[in-house]
């Protein structure tokens, strides 16, 4: 049995997560229409930054990318060979424990191949340095605290939502114009038709804490960050956008996914703290699974 029952009436809880999702649309759409003008300069590339340079070159961050991806499917593939035999997906096509071994193992895959690159590959001497000679003190960027690029994240997430509701409701329009049916993403779909508490259990904690980690430190802090210095604008923003929308493996989430992917970008940029895009994708993981479990169609 789910433990997402749809019904025809709104519940207490769905009206009142309504009334919050619509409260949260508005302060977004006027967060968003204020801030228009450091958006433009942002996408543009014009913007104040205190985001370093990335100081790998081309080799090593193709190392770092083989790494990461490649742990990710091995442990997942490897995950789903021993799963097969250990703990077979249930049959409804609810969610199961196999469900939470194969996920965690693809994150966590990830991780591995990340934290191998880096303590092995990448890691540079203390003395090294972005500049030939060392800023001054009065020349550098001011650095948030962890605890305000948290406070920033949340933010940007509430700014951020009505432009990724709008385009996700262009986009599932669009669609059926090119003969594509939209349809959720796999995730999606085991989320709401999960009978397995422990096994929802540790999907959220899946998605919420370790996805955005291991996400953000693949896509922002690693391809964007190095990209930024070394590409032009349209392919700095683009090229991570578009692979990081793509990993999703659905072509219904596209470009509501690109938009997110572009959203947490320029925070980055803008704070230069990965904590910023880190929290805000915790967030909008947060919230999607929220509505999910409330019964709201993905």
């Amino acid at each position: 049995m789910s433990v997402i029952e749809t019904t025809t009436e709104l519940s207490p809880l769905q009206i009142a997560l309504i009334v919050v999702e619509v409260g949260l649309l508005l302060v977004g759409a006027f967060l968003l229409l204020r801030g228009l003008p450091a958006l433009k300069a942002s996408l543009k590339g014009i913007a104040t930054s205190s985001l370093d340079p990335s100081p790998y070159n081309v080799t090593e961050m193709m190392l770092a990318a083989i790494f990461a991806l490649g742990g990710g499917f091995f442990f997942q593939v490897a995950a789903a060979q021993i799963g097969q035999r250990a703990f077979p997906p249930p049959g409804d096509g609810s969610m199961g424990l196999f469900h939470v071994v194969t996920s965690g193992a693809f994150q966590l895959g990830l991780l591995a191949g990340l934290a191998h690159a880096w303590f092995w590959h990448l890691r540079k001497p203390a003395a090294a340095t972005l500049y030939d000679s060392p800023p001054t003190p009065s020349s550098e960027p001011k650095r948030l605290s962890a605890a305000h690029a948290a406070l920033s994240g949340a933010r940007v997430f509430v700014t951020l939502l009505p432009l990724v509701w709008l385009t996700s409701l262009a986009w599932q329009s669009l669609l059926p114009l090119f003969g594509v049916e939209p349809e959720p993403q796999e995730l999606v779909t085991l989320f709401a038709n999960s009978g397995d508490l422990p096994a929802l259990a540790s999907m959220i904690v899946l998605a919420v804490i370790i996805a955005p980690l291991t996400e953000e430190l693949l896509f922002r802090i690693g391809l964007f960050r190095w990209l930024r210095t070394r590409a032009p604008r349209a392919v700095t923003l683009l090229v991570p956008a578009l692979t990081f929308a793509a990993l999703h493996g659905s072509v219904s989430v596209l470009l509501p996914l690109m938009v997110l992917a572009l959203g947490l970008a320029l925070a980055y940029e803008r704070d230069g703290h990965p904590i910023t895009p880190i929290v805000t994708h915790a967030i909008f993981n947060l919230h999607t699974i929220v509505l999910l479990l409330a019964g709201f169609p993905s």
